[in-house]
């Protein structure tokens, strides 16, 4: 390169008499080519040199971190992963499996007596692993065909489960093979393990969780894993034969004040909604309810709200902004009949001879939906069974909002449903509604009597105040009662509003057109933008951990908390019915520091 560095030079004074301008640029061009191209070529030169030495830095410190890594020798450990379960997850719980049982296939790397089979596997949850996990079809797995009881014989088999009333796994034997379910369930519909496990005939047993991890200073520990920290912990056993030592490091602890395992208990001198809090872990029994007199304990024994829950664990990861708002909300819309079907078994509020009350989970719309949504009077029939297996069909007094939550009544008989629809057009049925808005009201109580009329555009309706009463047809003249329970200084209040003879979307529209303080989360009365609901404060925004534009996708926080009817005619006495606040809505208004002092 040097020789044609010179070359140019000469060249330069061979014709810089001639044409001295142009030759001079081109010479110049040419030198200033070559020069770059040596720098680069040595820039070149020094990054493979220091690619190099790295790798060989890399190398030296691997080699070092295994010599000094130590109990890593273990005594052979059989793990076995029922995938049979596939059928049963929708599409993103496969993937959380895929997921998991990548980390498991680095914890066999790690621990070399760990030795693991896929049972029931197919092709197309490889080409599903495949694209969500790189080289998985790589991974040297042993899979076969054959069923579990034909692999070994069953009284060497251990199927793990964390269900509470197995007995535990005290000792990891050579001969014996482990069973995990591989099933990532998010619709907390129980576990499937015991009940494969009884089906086999083989062991059933749980990780001895309580009985290790309970003298802890503060909170409860997770029984409740993922399938790659079950076998870690396993494997850890195999190493040190101590339990503290393998499950101490793995088994995330819970905190004693977790918002999302609480229990909002009803007092009856609080007509708003209780601050006392029960810590409790649960899952849901989809079994049947227990007909007892109104008891609010019962109507809120819904299952844990869990992120991930996997037929042997989960692990609960703490969430923020939106995030942690939707994942204290049942995930309605992803449930097939039969989830929905035990979930609202769960949620009867109040029994007696002649009526039952639901308490309406957010999104659930009683008819009207898609195929596949959920949609209450498709399970009327079933759910009858269930709750009142004396009547043959459970008739629907009131309906709610699909955003709304609370109180839904139904008559078990002809008579008593025509008694109670009376009642409501007599305006005898008292309706208390809490609902969080934006702005503070200017009158602290007021009575909202503005005329309403309806407005249909397809199958869109929504209420405008009645502009020329004298030419206006079909005019609703109805009332509603409001006060402020809270306020704060985010700009933010929440009120109770009370409503008899109503009309469907009348608080929203009463709230919005005459108190100036539309729902959050209502994108259909916000009078600013009838497009996007209304925007929260940067205060607001800030307590909740929100990003700018996720004030478009919050809930409407509209949730029927009491409903007054009368037990016969019109001079009975009443019954109170009441259901707690769902716990996305005390997230939000503890955030908000809207909660009753």
């Amino acid at each position: 390169m040097e020789e044609d560095v010179a070359f140019l030079d000469s060249l330069f004074e061979e014709f810089s008499l001639e044409k001295p301008r142009e030759v001079a640029k081109a010479v110049k061009s040419e030198k200033r080519a070559l020069r770059y191209q040596k720098v680069a070529e040595r820039r070149k030169r020094r990054r493979v040199e220091e690619h190099q030495r790295r790798r060989e830095r890399q190398k030296e410190a691997r080699g070092t971190e295994t010599e000094e890594k130590p109990g890593l020798e273990m005594k052979r450990l059989s793990v076995c992963i029922d995938l049979g379960f596939c059928s049963a997850m929708n599409s993103k719980e496969r993937g959380k499996l895929i997921r998991q049982l990548g980390r498991v296939w680095g914890l066999q790397k790690r621990y070399p007596g760990l030795s693991t089979t896929l049972v029931n596997i197919d092709e197309d949850f490889v080409t599903d692993g495949e694209r969500i996990v790189s080289g998985f079809r790589s991974f040297a797995w042993k899979t076969t065909t054959q069923r579990l009881e034909d692999m070994q014989s069953t009284s060497a088999i251990v199927y793990l489960s964390p269900d509470a009333e197995m007995e535990p796994l005290m000792f990891v034997e050579d001969d014996e093979m482990y069973v995990i379910g591989g099933l990532v369930d998010e619709s907390g519909r129980g576990s499937m393990s015991r009940e494969k496990a009884e089906d086999l005939g083989v062991k059933c047993r749980r990780l001895p969780i309580p009985e290790y991890m309970t003298k802890a200073s503060r909170g409860t520990f997770n029984v409740m894993l993922t399938i790659n920290q079950v076998v870690e912990i396993l494997c850890r056993l195999a190493v040190s034969g101590n339990w503290i030592d393998a499950l101490g490091p793995v088994v995330p602890e819970v905190g004693a004040e977790s918002s999302y395992t609480h229990e909002m208990r009803a007092s009856e001198d609080d007509d708003f909604f209780t601050a006392h809090m029960v810590s409790r872990r649960n899952r849901l029994d989809t079994h049947a309810v227990e007909k007892t007199e109104l008891s609010l304990e019962r109507a809120r024994s819904s299952k844990a709200e869990l992120e991930h829950v996997v037929d042997i664990g989960v692990t609960k990861k703490r969430k923020s902004g939106l995030d942690a708002i939707n994942e204290l909300i049942d995930p309605v819309w992803n449930f097939n009949d039969d989830v929905l079907l035990d979930m609202m078994t769960e949620r009867v509020i109040y029994e007696d001879e002649s009526v039952v009350a639901l308490d309406k989970p957010y999104q659930m719309a009683y008819s009207g939906t898609k195929p596949g949504q959920a949609q209450l009077d498709r399970l009327l029939t079933r759910l009858a069974q269930r709750v009142a297996p004396e009547c043959q069909k459970l008739y629907v007094v009131r309906t709610l909002d699909k955003h709304c939550t609370g109180v839904v009544l139904f008559a078990k008989n002809l008579e008593r449903h025509a008694q109670l629809r009376e009642a409501y057009e007599d305006g005898r049925v008292e309706q208390k509604y809490h609902c969080l808005v934006k702005g503070v009201p200017v009158e602290e109580k007021a009575t909202i009597s503005i005329p309403l009329v309806k407005l249909i555009k397809g199958k869109d309706m929504h209420l405008e105040p009645v502009r020329n009463p004298k030419t206006a047809l079909n005019v609703y003249n109805v009332i509603t009662k409001y006060e402020i329970i809270n306020s704060s200084a985010s700009n933010c209040s929440l009120i109770g509003a009370t409503v008899s003879k109503d009309i469907s979307h009348q608080i929203r529209a009463h709230l919005s057109h005459g108190a100036g303080c539309p729902l959050i989360g209502d994108n259909k009365y916000n009078l600013k933008n009838r497009k996007l609901p209304p925007k929260v404060s940067p205060t607001a925004m800030a307590k909740l951990d929100l990003a700018p534009q996720q004030f478009r996708r919050l809930p409407m926080f509209m949730h029927l908390n009491q409903l007054l009817i009368p037990r016969g005619g019109v001079n009975s006495k009443y019954i109170l019915i009441r259901a707690p606040v769902p716990h996305a809505f005390y997230y939000v208004l503890k955030k908000l520091s809207l909660l009753k002092k």
